[in-house]
């Protein structure tokens, strides 16, 4: 604790639930006495008690419906899912929370009616997240949406979705347990497809990619069942390998080769793939040796750690850029060399690597701290 900063600090508090946490953190240390002091805003629930401990408090943030509301604040942002009729007549929020100003920010909107096109386009519904109850039919009000939250259709009966080209931000989980699912199009909108968001989509066949979609691991797209394919014929995302190789005809500059790829039964990193996943070999304790091909120029963060069996590794000509502990607690791995075109060997890279001896390269000028934790490896020039 005595390591965090003033502003690291008021972070911490923004994770924290009751005030008493708050307050308690100046107990911890003398430096955050006056923590309190440096909010604008109250980063959890206040109550007109506790609202003396914020004398700077500008902004009230509402976490739940049953929050205490602080007269005179210059703004108010209500974070919980709110009714989409407050939004439509602020006049009705502003009576039953005896707010007075009409300066109020909406984070999460549930939409409980058909709203008219007009009344959308006065709401600038791209603004906030948007909610549904699980019995609406009618997502024409979603034409106007940027950004959808986590579990939007879950447990949904719809058959087949096609995406506004406005949408740009997709929550996790997007379509778990739409049982009846069979077909999504994403059209061109924009976007990460997040982990699990085809989870339970048992009658699922196909889906057609943006082509400034990117993917996740675990998006749980069976491809034995499922036909993937792109908007166009070029999709500039990221994409798993076991995705794109499914997709005919289909250019991609950003493949990755991730966990998922590996269990489904790619013993080796296939030429094509431009980077390798984090956590991607993580734990396989019986990987001996593997052969990086030219094409990957990135390596994620903790990639081979713990590969205890791991003795031999020939990395991409190409290779740009190692993540952190990329190699850590590889015991058996004795040497390696990394090309021209890698200059930095990032935190922990080699941590308790207790058999390497030498790591090669050209450039490596910049050695970060810890790199060699508990590993007696020396940097040659190759």
């Amino acid at each position: 604790m005595k390591q965090l900063d003033g502003y690291s600090m008021m972070i911490v508090c923004k994770y924290l639930k009751q005030f008493r946490d708050v307050r308690n953190l100046g107990l911890v240390s003398k430096k955050n006495s006056e923590l309190p002091l440096k909010f604008h805003f109250n980063p959890i629930s206040v109550t007109q008690k506790s609202r003396k401990f914020f004398p700077k408090m500008q902004t009230q943030y509402l976490y739940t419906a049953n929050d205490e509301i602080i007269e005179n604040m210059d703004k108010y942002i209500i974070t919980y899912p709110i009714d989409v009729k407050y939004v439509l007549n602020p006049t009705l929020l502003k009576t039953e929370k005896k707010i007075t100003t009409d300066n109020i920010k909406y984070v999460n909107v549930c939409l409980t009616q058909t709203i008219p096109t007009h009344q959308l386009m006065e709401l600038k519904i791209s603004k906030f997240a948007v909610d549904v109850p699980k019995d609406l039919t009618d997502y024409s009000p979603l034409n106007y949406a940027t950004r959808l939250c986590p579990s939007f259709f879950a447990y949904n009966s719809l058959t087949s979705f096609k995406f506004p080209n406005t949408m740009r931000k997709f929550g996790k989980e997007l379509f778990s347990g739409c049982s009846q699912l069979v077909e999504v199009d994403y059209a061109y909108s924009s976007g990460t497809i997040k982990e699990r968001t085809f989870s339970g989509c048992h009658a699922l066949r196909r889906v057609k990619l943006s082509p400034f979609n990117s993917l996740r691991e675990l998006t749980l797209i069976d491809i034995k069942v499922v036909n993937v394919s792109v908007n166009g014929n070029e999709i500039y995302g990221r994409v798993p390998y076991r995705i794109f190789k499914t997709m005919k005809n289909v250019v991609c500059n950003e493949v990755f080769f991730g966990k998922e790829d590996y269990m489904k039964g790619e013993k080796q990193i296939p030429d094509g793939v431009v980077s390798i996943e984090c956590g991607c070999f993580n734990c396989l304790y019986d990987l001996k040796e593997m052969n990086i091909p030219d094409s990957v120029t990135e390596i994620g963060d903790c990639a081979f750690h713990r590969c205890a069996a791991l003795t031999r590794v020939k990395v991409s000509k190409n290779l740009k850029k190692i993540g952190w502990m990329a190699f850590g607690f590889c015991e058996k791995l004795t040497n390696i060399e990394f090309p021209p075109s890698v200059n930095t060997i990032p935190t922990r890279c080699f941590v308790e690597c207790s058999s390497l001896e030498t790591v090669k390269g050209q450039n490596l000028t910049n050695i970060e701290t810890e790199a060699f934790l508990d590993c007696k490896a020396k940097v040659v020039k190759a």
